[in-house]
């Protein structure tokens, strides 16, 4: 799994709606991880379950 200390941090701002937010918080909260923490392992779950079946590509 990446963490901040393995790249280069990159800001991400994204708009979500205001009961996606208290609810995504609340599970944060419930978990003992931050926000960004738990933004961040569901992307990487969700990309790596992707590898198989996107096309092989570079990120940019």
């Amino acid at each position: 799994m990446h963490t901040l200390k393995d790249d280069e941090p990159k800001k991400l701002s994204i708009l979500i709606s205001r009961d996606l937010h208290a609810r995504a918080k609340r599970y944060a909260l419930l978990q003992d991880i931050t926000l960004t923490k738990l933004v961040i392992e569901l992307l990487e779950v969700h990309l790596n379950a992707s590898e198989s079946v996107l096309p092989d590509s570079k990120a940019s």
